[in-house]
Order: C-alpha cells, then sequence, then structure tokens
C-alpha cells in the first residue's frame, strides 16, 4: 500500500510538472537556491541571450525527456538584460499544453551567462536551463534542463530555429548533444515533425497567467 501511495504521489508530481508553473503561485525555490545546484559547464560557447533572443519559434528537435511529449516550441514575449518571458507549449498524449515561463540569465561562472533559472511569472523558481553547446551558425544549441521543484529530474535537449528547422540540424550540433546524452539512461528521440507547425496556431497571443489546454490537431 505504501508502495502504491508513493507511485501515486509520483505521478502527481509529474503530472503539476507537465502542467507548468501558474503565475502568481508561491510555491518553488529561491532564485539563490536554485543558482547554488547550477554546474559550471565544461566550455563556455556564448551568451545564451544570443540563441534565445529572436522573433523565430524554437522547437526541441531531440529530447531524453523521461515523458512523451511532441512538438514542443518556446516563443519569445519580452526580453531584457535580466530576463526572458517566453510561451512554451506541447503535445502530451490529446492534449495541447501551453504556460509562460519566466527565465532569468544567470552566469555560474561571472559574465559567462549560459543558463536561465526558470519559474512561472512572478513566482519563485522550479529549475534551470544550461546551454552546453551553441552551433557555428547559432541555430541550433544543447541544453541541459534540471526541474528541482515539485520533482527533481534532468533531461538534455537538442534545439533548433524555425528558420532551419526543415532541414537537418548542423552536424557539429547532432555531434554536440550526441556527446552530452551518451550516458543518458533515457534514449534520445526526435519529437518535431512538419505537422508539429500547426501548434503555433493554438498558442496564446498574450502572457496568460497559468497554462491552457486544448485538443490536438494531429
Amino acid at each position: 500500500e505504501e508502495a502504491m501511495q508513493l507511485n501515486g504521489l509520483t505521478v502527481l508530481l509529474l503530472f503539476l510538472l507537465l502542467e507548468g508553473p501558474c503565475s502568481g503561485d508561491s510555491t518553488g525555490i529561491s532564485v539563490s537556491e536554485i543558482a547554488a545546484t547550477v554546474p559550471k559547464s565544461e566550455k563556455y560557447y556564448g551568451d545564451i541571450r544570443k540563441f534565445l533572443n529572436t522573433s523565430q519559434p524554437v522547437w526541441t528537435y531531440n529530447t531524453t525527456k523521461p515523458w512523451n511529449v511532441s512538438c514542443a516550441v518556446d516563443v519569445k514575449r519580452n526580453i531584457s538584460e535580466t530576463d526572458i518571458i517566453f510561451n512554451r507549449t506541447y503535445y502530451y498524449k490529446n492534449d495541447t499544453v501551453s504556460y509562460m515561463v519566466n527565465g532569468t540569465f544567470y552566469a555560474p561562472i561571472p559574465d559567462y551567462f549560459d543558463t536561465i533559472l526558470t519559474g512561472g511569472l512572478g513566482t519563485l523558481k522550479q529549475g534551470w536551463e544550461m546551454m552546453l553547446y551553441l552551433s557555428n551558425n547559432s541555430k541550433c544549441a544543447v541544453f541541459n534542463i534540471s526541474i528541482l521543484y515539485p520533482v527533481e529530474v534532468t533531461w538534455y535537449d537538442m534545439r533548433v530555429l524555425n528558420s532551419s528547422i526543415e532541414t537537418k540540424p548542423q552536424l557539429d550540433c547532432t555531434d554536440a548533444y550526441e556527446h552530452f546524452t551518451l550516458k543518458s539512461s533515457v534514449r534520445p528521440r526526435k519529437i518535431y515533425f512538419p505537422q508539429c507547425q500547426q501548434i503555433l496556431r493554438k498558442m496564446p497571443t498574450s502572457s496568460t497567467p497559468c497554462h491552457e489546454r486544448g485538443g490536438r490537431d494531429f
């Protein structure tokens, strides 16, 4: 019975994680506590703002995320020297999940900004996303994502700008992704497909306070 309760709690926490952070939530971890968990990257490939400061949708092409989502895309809404606000949308089972994320730029090594500390709008933080590699043309990047609240989980994404999504990501980027996921317990899988472009029509046009759900197109 205890094991079943634990499993049920795990399922609930994963559900909350999939739903995304809600604006105004008082749950989470402080910026200083989250920052203390961020490792120093092996090599610095450039300012994360160079990749994220784009008007283009940013797609997750490959992932080791331990649950089945597809067509994951981020669209920037606002950016400053210290923060970025973007909409994150994806399909999970038969639903479209969409919510706003506030990322605070962070430099694990002084002046080397390769990380954002993530949470909802006006909330405490839930985790961090570190850019481990940026391709030669700055259109593809490898990310290490770590969520610390409400459940601890980590994975690796390869993310690509919309302008180059229909062609294969640059070889240097795919090689880097293979390097970082070599010892991953979850096998990398492709979650972008041409029909994913349809999900852009379902994205909110303004900063919604929480998540929205709806059906999927395919």
